[in-house]
């Protein structure tokens, strides 16, 4: 009985030991791990706490923020961006009514503690337990932004609020209670892409948020609470509910008067982004310079830096150049001139584009890409399309420069025909009069007005077709010219874009200009980025452009039906491509070029329309460029002293006398080495 005893006691001890032992090793490890768990806790929430500093100064300099803009007078146009839109705004420059609406209802006693607020937090619990669910948070101002610069909302609850709080107080030691509120305003995510109160403001309500009213303010403040419920442009109704909430928070904490809370709430915001404020035709032209500045600049400096991009955008030559292709237009339209239509992609035909420039700088002033951006971002400016005869302009320049000819060469408009490898060519002449298929007889001036076919090919043969194309591509067309005789007549395809640089040559004295949308990038501090200055390159001889642009003025003294009647010295020349589909003009003065597309952005059958000649083409640029100079001094082109100016009798073709009748003089241009030396002998 002993022995059993003894065991059963020696049988108890050892379970007892083993329990104990097993208990120690329990105890050791839920100690070790709750060690480790702390320790990591300390050394993290320490980690965290030494980059406090960084964070701040990765903030003010590194975030990404959205750059902007202007036009030549500062005006903004518009803001490009990663996805994110942020403009960090120092707390001076934020209205006084927001920064009041948020302190009112995310931190009422914002200056009155050091980052948490024990007040606040039982407040909030109690409201929780009384309604039932999670109605109001705790959380103050100084935690939030510890919470959002740490992104700590993807740890467990306990384990976040903990940090939270610390990370709190220690930023209320590291920072000011206005530095901490600029750091606030300018992260917290807004909803639609929004990131702080500047982007928000500017998103929502179209202007800066130091302008902002008492109820966008409010509205604003309420889109705190959550950022994508509460979208004004998705959950309108909501975001007015909300704002009602903020304005009665500000009414009981006296920082609004009874009268400024009845204005707000019987004025609700108009939802409205600053983008929609923008001249709408403005986005051909921002898009172009995205494109320009890509090329020079970083990805994410170029949309993430916070850049100021100032342009040479004209704002009132962008309005004219968008009123008058979608006047014009729509007056065809009207008057059934034309039947308008929708192709496969519902978009509108016809279609036009227009670009401005300044010839003497190369700065772009204006861009119309197609008749609405919404509808079409096609940018037509850069579309490869026929020049028709406004392409002659290089094969004269080139025949003129070289002195084969000048303006009183006589050559005859008559039937010919030509060997290609495809066959025999016979080249057709679109003459106005009636009855005739050919001109005649006729000088090289009148061969140019008139746009004859047959003559622009016979010079075009003597010269050279090579050296036309070599003339071209120094002038600044970069698209492929084939080798062929219809290159005189604008079969080969070009953009608007690099006809129109081409013939500012004409109008800045021979000298190309490479294009020129930007005038300087800094940062958001003014510190200069990139700084740009024309280029100019000599290409053709004064004297050449000068009589080319003498016998251009002949062409924009037409008076249209339904034009504009041009009462200042200006240039240009028409064109029209085959089967009238496209139509061209480029007219200048001497520091404004427009140049002028319109037709059908696809070869349609049957689609020959007949309004659409070079003559409606001069309409628009009519339309565009005459309201804008009126009133102001347009300067006469400047003829160089290698050109010499003589009245010739056209009977005789030689240097007119007293005797010849004042019908038959005309006033004519030529290099000293080709004028006509006799005087005339038929008078």
């Amino acid at each position: 009985m002993t022995n059993t005893k003894n065991k059963q006691r020696k049988k108890s001890n050892k379970m007892k030991r083993a329990f104990i032992i097993a208990s120690l090793f329990i105890l050791t490890g839920t100690v070790v791990a709750i060690s480790f768990l702390a320790s990591n806790f300390i050394i993290t929430l320490s980690e965290n706490i030494q980059k406090i500093p960084l964070i701040m100064e990765e903030l003010s300099m590194d975030v990404p923020e959205a750059s902007q803009i202007f036009d030549s007078e500062g005006k903004l146009i518009a803001i490009i961006h990663l996805g994110e839109r942020r403009f960090y705004t120092q707390l001076k420059d934020i209205s006084p009514f927001l920064i009041n609406a948020i302190i009112s209802t995310e931190d009422v006693r914002f200056y009155n503690h050091y980052g948490i607020d024990l007040r606040g937090i039982f407040r909030a619990l109690w409201v929780n337990i009384r309604t039932g669910r999670i109605a109001e948070g705790g959380s103050t101002i100084t935690q939030q932004l510890a919470r959002d610069l740490f992104n700590l909302t993807r740890e467990r609850a306990w384990e976040r609020k903990i940090k939270e709080i610390i990370l709190a107080l220690q930023l209320e030691r590291e920072y000011s209670k206005d530095e901490i509120l600029e750091m606030y305003l300018n992260i917290y995510f807004l909803g639609g892409g929004n990131y702080g109160v500047e982007a928000a403001s500017r998103y929502y309500f179209g202007k800066l948020s130091r302008d902002l009213t008492l109820a966008e303010s409010a509205m604003i403040a309420g889109i705190f609470t959550a950022p994508s419920r509460l979208n004004p442009r998705v959950n309108y109704e909501g975001a007015k509910n909300r704002m009602t909430v903020v304005l009665n928070r500000m009414l009981s904490n006296a920082v609004i008067t009874e009268e400024q809370y009845k204005q707000a709430l019987e004025n609700p915001p108009l939802v409205r982004s600053l983008e929609e404020t923008f001249t709408p035709s403005i986005q051909y032209f921002t898009d172009y310079v995205k494109e320009y500045l890509q090329k020079l600049l970083p990805r994410d400096i170029l949309f993430g830096g916070g850049l100021r991009i100032y342009t040479s955008l004209n704002h009132e030559v962008q309005v004219h150049l968008e009123k008058a292709l979608n006047s014009q237009l729509e007056n065809l339209v009207k008057t059934r001139t034309i039947k308008e239509y929708k192709d496969e992609k519902g978009v509108r035909q016809p279609q036009g584009a227009l670009i401005a420039i300044n010839p003497q700088t190369g700065e772009i002033l204006g861009m119309v890409g197609g008749r609405n951006y919404k509808e079409t971002p096609l940018n037509r400016v850069f579309s490869l399309r026929q020049p028709g005869s406004t392409f002659k302009a290089f094969v004269y320049a080139a025949a003129i420069e070289s002195k084969l000819v000048t303006p009183l060469t006589i050559l005859n408009s008559e039937p010919i025909t030509l060997n290609t490898p495809a066959g025999t060519w016979t080249p057709t002449e679109y003459v106005r009069i009636k009855g005739r298929n050919f001109y005649g007889p006729m000088n090289v001036r009148d061969a140019l007005v008139r746009s004859s076919n047959i003559v622009a090919i016979k010079v075009a043969l003597a010269r050279g077709l090579t050296d036309i194309i070599a003339l071209a591509q120094r002038m600044g067309i970069n698209s492929k010219l084939e080798e062929v005789y219809s290159l005189p007549i604008g079969t080969n395809d070009v953009t608007l874009f690099e006809l129109s640089f081409a013939y500012s040559v004409f109008a800045n004295s021979g000298y190309k200009v490479d294009p020129l949308p930007v005038r300087l990038v800094t940062t958001a501090n003014g510190v200069t980025v990139k700084e740009f200055t024309p280029v100019k390159s000599k290409v053709l001889s004064e004297e050449a452009a000068y009589v080319l642009t003498d016998i251009f003025k002949d062409v924009a003294k037409q008076v249209l039906r339904g034009g504009m009647r041009v009462n200042f010295p200006a240039a240009g020349k028409t064109g029209t491509s085959d089967k009238h589909r496209d139509a061209w003009f480029v007219g200048y003065t001497t520091d404004l070029l427009v140049g002028v597309w319109t037709g059908m952005d696809n070869d349609i059958a049957g689609a020959n329309m007949v309004y659409n000649t070079g003559l409606f083409a001069q309409r628009i640029w009519q339309h565009a460029v005459v309201p804008f100079l009126s009133g102001r001094e347009v300067l006469d082109f400047a003829r160089p002293a290698g050109v010499e100016e003589l009245y010739i009798c056209n009977t005789s073709g030689l240097i007119a006398t007293p005797s010849c009748p004042a019908n038959s003089i005309r006033r004519e241009l030529f290099f000293p080495s080709s004028s006509p030396k006799q005087y005339c002998n038929k008078h």
